[in-house]
Parts: structure tokens; sequence; C-alpha cells
């Protein structure tokens, strides 16, 4: 298959950074990760069987993306993991996150959401996971785990009012706010992944009723969505907005949707 130049050079440089990490004496290696259905390009580094992948800034020079890796590969907290225990069910079934991103033809453990999918994640510190693959705990149903890792989502998920989370940060006590220009932001505690929050039905159905209006859902990335309180939405309008905003300020494997979603108050129903 023929690669693009900009491949070619990428694989070169990629290459080099794995040969001076290796003869500086740390044992690297380069990957490519999926991510939201985009490559990504990597380096695991380090000793054990679970390693850390780091994406380095190939914008810099060669020792200057050597520099980078290690420093946040000898700064970030050592794992001392039990891969066999967290491989089992009775450790995941407690540590499952439920994620959303677009569709992909990736080999994971899904369902269709809408024109999205959505996947099943397993913590296993604080900022390390991994995907659950087909048929890995073959002793549960697809939807024990679904349901879940939807009831974990669902107890963490964090609901803001834009209006109010604005005066906060400029130290006002509140900004003008009516429900006809309201604004919420809906992600989790974390702030990662967090946009799975829409897949809650009930939470969207509290929001309505709370303001007795259909809702627009514009899914800023895959970690957030914003919720505007609009009983007669201009759609296009909308999803023309989600499209700009991708565009100019969502890194392509954050993108999650192209488009604005509706919900309807009375049927509880959300679509595009």
């Amino acid at each position: 298959m023929d690669i693009s130049l900009e491949e070619r050079q990428v694989k070169i440089m990629m290459n080099e950074i794995i040969m001076v990490l290796n003869n500086r004496g740390y044992k690297a290696e380069n990957t490519t990760v999926i991510e939201n259905g985009v490559e990504k390009v990597g380096v695991i580094i380090g000793e054990g069987t679970i390693r850390p992948t780091i994406y380095p800034n190939l914008n810099l020079t060669v020792d200057e993306c050597v520099n980078g890796i290690i420093n946040t590969y000898e700064n970030a907290p050592k794992m001392d993991i039990n891969t066999d225990k967290i491989a089992k069910w009775d450790y995941a079934k407690n540590n499952l996150q439920l994620c959303l991103q677009r569709k992909t033809d990736e080999n994971i453990f899904k369902r269709n959401y809408l024109d999205m999918e959505m996947y099943v994640r397993v913590k296993v510190a604080k900022d390390a996971t991994y995907k659950i693959k087909p048929g890995m705990f073959k002793e549960v149903s697809e939807d024990e785990i679904f349901a879940r890792a939807l009831l974990n989502a669902k107890e963490n998920i964090l609901v803001e009012d834009m209006a109010k989370m604005f005066a906060d940060m400029i130290g006002c006590d509140e900004l003008p706010d009516t429900d006809e220009a309201k604004m919420i932001i809906v992600t989790n505690k974390e702030k990662v992944n967090g946009a799975v929050a829409i897949c809650d039905k009930e939470l969207l159905s509290n929001i309505a009723r709370e303001h007795n209006s259909n809702l627009v859902i514009l899914p800023s990335s895959i970690h957030e969505c914003i919720i505007h309180i609009d009983n007669n939405p201009d759609m296009e309008m909308y999803s023309n907005m989600v499209r700009e905003i991708n565009e100019t300020q969502v890194e392509p494997e954050e993108v999650l949707s192209d488009h604005a979603y509706f919900f309807n108050k009375e049927t509880c129903e959300i679509s595009w």
C-alpha cells in the first residue's frame, strides 16, 4: 500500500525517536492507537506488562520529543497492577466506564447509540484504562455489561449551568439568564469521556421537565455536551454551529458528531 509523504516522514521521525530512547537506556517501541476512529502514533515506554503510551508532539525536533517523553515517563506515578486481576469480571464489574464516540470499525465491545456508538472501558488506575474487547467476559451478558456501565456513568454525571460557571470564573454573583437562552453543560466529574451523559434519558427528561421545554444537544466533544433550552429550535442553525466548532476548536480524535440532536419533551426521545 502506498503511503503519503507525510506518513513517511512521521514513520522516519518515530523510528528516530525510538532509536534515541533505546540508546539512552529506555526500553521503547512505537505503536498506533485508535482514538475515536482516529489513528494516533505513540511511544510505549518502560518495563513490565503494563507500560504507558506517550504521544509526542511531532512538530518538535527529535531531541525535544525524546526529552518530553522521558520527562513525562519519569514524573508519571508508577503502577503496580496485577494484570491477572484486572482482566477478571470480579474486578471489571466495579470499574466499568461507559464512553461515547462516533461510529468506527474498531474491534471493541460496543453498541450503537443514534449515529454514534457506546463502548466500555475498565479503569485500572487514575489515568489508566483498557477497552473491553468482544468476548472478553463470556460469563456475563452484553446487556449486563452495558447496564452496569450506564449505572456507573449516571452516578458520575456532572451538570453545570453555563451562566453560573462563567459568573464564577469572572467573580460575579450571577449573570443574566433566561430559559430561552439557557445553556447547560453535561459531562462527568473527571470531565473525560463525559459526553456519554446524553445516553441517560432520565437526565434529559428531568432537564426538559424542569424547564418545560424541548432540548437541543450540542456535542462539544467526546468529553462534554451543551444543552440549549429551546422549545422551537432551528436545528440547521445549531448543526452549523457544531460543525464550525469542530473545524476550529476540537481535535479530530475528540470530535463526537457533526450535527446537533433534538430531545422531545413529550416523547422523551432523542433524534437527529
